[in-house]
Parts: C-alpha cells; sequence; structure tokens
C-alpha cells in the first residue's frame, strides 16, 4: 500500500516539509507519519484519520528533531528526537497532536533498599 502513495506538494520551495522517515498506524485509519528536518525545517510530525488519504502537519516551534514515532491510538503518542544540544528527549501527546509535552523518564535508581 505504502507504494501506492505519492509525496504530492505543490507549496512554494522555501515552504514545503521534509520527507516522510517513520510511519506507524494504530489502527485502520489512524497513522502517524515522522516527516524529517531540511536546511528549512526541524521536521514534525504527520497525522491521519482516514487511512493515509489526507494527513495534518504538525511543525511546533518546540518540536525536538524528531527520529521516531510510536502510537498507541488515535489520541496517543510518543516522539523519540533531539534537542538543541543534542540529548535525547521524549515528548508525548494524549490530544492527537495538538499539544506535546516532555516526558520525565528520569534517572535510574540503583542500590536503593526498601527497610
Amino acid at each position: 500500500m505504502l507504494e501506492d502513495w505519492i509525496m504530492d506538494d505543490h507549496r512554494p520551495e522555501g515552504e514545503r516539509h521534509g520527507i516522510p522517515i517513520d510511519i506507524q498506524f494504530s489502527s485502520r485509519l489512524d497513522g502517524w507519519l515522522t516527516i524529517e528536518g531540511t536546511a528549512a525545517s526541524k521536521g514534525g510530525i504527520g497525522v491521519t484519520r482516514d487511512g493515509g488519504k489526507h494527513w495534518d502537519i504538525h511543525l511546533p516551534d518546540s518540536m525536538p528533531t524528531i527520529v521516531s514515532v510510536t502510537a498507541l491510538d488515535a489520541e496517543h503518542a510518543w516522539i523519540v528526537g533531539v534537542d538543541k544540544v543534542g540529548q535525547s528527549v521524549l515528548i508525548q501527546t494524549d490530544d492527537s497532536a495538538t499539544t506535546w509535552r516532555a516526558v520525565d523518564v528520569g534517572a535510574s535508581q540503583t542500590g536503593s533498599s526498601a527497610n
């Protein structure tokens, strides 16, 4: 099916998004697409609710450089990315990519014991 898709972008060169680098469908209709950054853009996320016929593209300024996306369903997804200083980050949405928040994965705690 992916082999039948065509990237159709009629916007001027400076307004185009990067190329898709990762895609995941959490159902037959609900899909998430990671878009590679370009010299002009850090990349973004595409969201479809109709099996890929139409995509809403999200390119928030606060988005890290995106590496991959994992989706649980139409509302919940996580992005692994790289921030401005090169650190790995994890962000999540629970409202279908309308808003994103950082996930504090915390440091591993070893050597602790319960008394």
